[in-house]
């Protein structure tokens, strides 16, 4: 019984680390990280190239090409009413019987187009320009017959075509040409009746 017992000893504590800073935040949830001080204002730069390269363009070619959608369909619009305008038409002066036929037809349709582009300029925004748009008419059959000088029964198909600026304008982007056609038949209709 002589023998003592050799005490062994242990660590109550860890061993120290080399000193670290934590950039640590304790909260009631747990520890959560917290950025760098000096990184502060990366995200903020971040954002604002991301706003300014990806976001803002692609708002920018939302929005034009909407509005590039929205002025097609008021160019279509006004084809269908110019067109309609034009197969209704009733011209005010009757032609005199000292013109040539053809004398006849050319004053009827001068007449028949100045009120064929009225009815389209009253039915487009005021995103387009009329004054740069081109109305074409074409009559089918090309040639009225002998005695017909308002063209009766005849088809009449106007072509409108104008041009929109891309991007608003503000950088040169270029521009694109909205085209729109409509095709009916001419009323029987003649001079209009005095008022």
């Amino acid at each position: 019984m002589g023998k003592a017992i050799a005490a062994v000893s242990y660590p109550t504590s860890k061993p120290a680390r080399p000193s670290k800073r934590n950039w640590q935040v304790s909260c009631p949830g747990g520890v959560k990280p917290v950025a760098n001080p000096a990184e502060r204002g990366q995200a903020l730069v971040e954002f604002a190239l991301v706003l300014m390269f990806v976001i803002l363009p692609f708002t920018f070619v939302l929005v034009d090409g909407a509005m590039v959608l929205f002025t097609l369909a008021n160019v279509s619009n006004a084809a269908r009413e110019g067109a309609r305008g034009g197969s209704i038409f009733q011209t005010t002066t009757a032609p005199t019987s000292d013109q040539t036929f053809a004398d006849q037809v050319a004053q009827i349709d001068a007449a028949r187009l100045a009120f064929v582009r009225q009815s389209s300029q009253q039915m487009l925004g005021a995103l387009v320009a009329f004054d740069q748009c081109t109305t074409t008419i074409v009559y089918s059959p090309a040639t009225p017959v002998i005695g017909n000088p308002y063209r009766e029964l005849d088809s009449i198909t106007l072509t409108l075509a104008c041009p929109r600026r891309l991007l608003f304008g503000l950088v040169n982007a270029g521009s694109v040409t909205l085209t729109s056609q409509s095709t009916m038949r001419i009323e029987p209709g003649g001079v209009a009746p005095a008022p």
